[in-house]
């Protein structure tokens, strides 16, 4: 064995450290769905992984008939398989709702990271739909091309009143990974 051949040896033996990769969820494997909830609390973003849970969630966030809307969730959630990612923002703009940009695991650490932005629900026909007040309605997985973002100025200076709207939860139905329990740290990172 030559010097060269033994150093490649002893490199490629040699342990080294894993690089964090994020690796995209398929939209396929995740379903999304916009709940209403009451304005004013505080954000969060956290993920669930029972019905009782959830449902506590759904009562703290000021969501009209929370049983009712975990059973519009088709086909119902398998808690033993899959986890429900929660996103609230206290104060988005009035008139869009937060829809999923893309769903990202780290394939090195217990990561996830959740990718949305905020889309106008009056663009063409095609684009998913936005549930009602008191329910919820699945909107395809599919990366989104045809939502446009509005500017918008929130400050001291901003003056509109929201105290009638109601604010858009956004429930990301994922699945259960290995890493994923209730303590399960998840990046909520609005991107345009």
């Amino acid at each position: 064995m030559t010097k060269a051949s033994a150093v490649v040896l002893g490199l490629s033996l040699c342990a080294t450290v894993a690089h964090a990769k994020d690796v995209p969820v398929a939209p396929s494997e995740y379903r999304m769905f916009n709940v209403f909830a009451n304005r004013g609390l505080d954000k969060q973003c956290k993920v669930v992984t029972d019905a009782k849970e959830l449902l506590q969630q759904f009562t703290a966030l000021g969501v009209k008939k929370p049983e009712a809307v975990l059973g519009l969730i088709e086909p119902p959630i398998d808690w033993q398989q899959l986890a429900v990612a929660l996103l609230y923002q206290p104060d988005p703009p009035p008139d869009v709702v937060p829809k999923v940009r893309s769903l990202l695991k780290d394939v090195n650490k217990e990561k996830l990271t959740l990718l949305y932005r905020y889309a106008d629900p009056n663009e063409p026909a095609n684009a998913p739909e936005v549930a009602s007040t008191d329910g919820a309605k699945p909107a395809p997985g599919q990366p989104l091309r045809l939502f446009t973002i509005k500017a918008y100025t929130v400050g001291t200076d901003d003056v509109r009143d929201r105290s009638g709207l109601r604010s858009p939860l956004l429930l990301v139905v994922i699945p259960k990974f290995g890493f994923v329990t209730s303590k399960t740290t998840i990046d909520c990172t609005q991107k345009l």
